[in-house]
């Protein structure tokens, strides 16, 4: 279940930006793995899982300021034909970054270090340790690490 404060945050942008429901997030992502294989382009793929948030940031406050921060670069950053969806259950934000590689979650984390360093320099310690919690993988390369992509 999403936490009131994000659902309240989702709400806010969903005025302005689609985010899809699970059901047809995960269609949507079905579709491109089967465009990206007819056609050849890459997309790449990450999951933003909220309840993991607490085992870095302990404080309450802290991960609501995080949660504000990474959605705002979800949301407002990504380009407008990147697909953004709740995951199953509502446990957090899928990102599907379109034609793209692995270099596509590289200007990601750019956008994000480049706001947490504006808004909340503190969080950036701890980045690398919520980067270890996410799934993320470059499509049609599989799910591998990042060094191992093909970019």
């Amino acid at each position: 279940m999403i936490p009131e404060y994000i659902a309240e945050q989702l709400q806010r942008y969903s005025s302005d930006y689609f985010i899809y429901p699970w059901s047809l997030f995960e269609l949507r992502l079905q579709e491109e793995m089967i465009r990206s294989d007819r056609s050849g382009s890459p997309f790449y793929y990450v999951e933003f899982h909220f309840s993991r948030l607490p085992d870095i940031w302990p404080d309450s406050s802290d991960v609501k300021r995080f949660s504000s921060l990474l959605l705002q670069v979800a949301v407002n950053s990504a380009r407008g034909s990147d697909i953004k969806g709740l995951l199953e259950n509502d446990r957090g934000l899928g990102l599907v970054l379109l034609d793209s590689g692995v270099e596509g979650w590289h200007v990601f984390r750019q956008r994000l270090d480049a706001l947490l360093t504006k808004e909340a320099p503190e969080m950036l310690s701890k980045l690398e340790q919520w980067e270890s919690t996410l799934v993320r993988f470059a499509y049609p390369e599989g799910i591998r690490p990042d060094s191992e992509a093909v970019e």
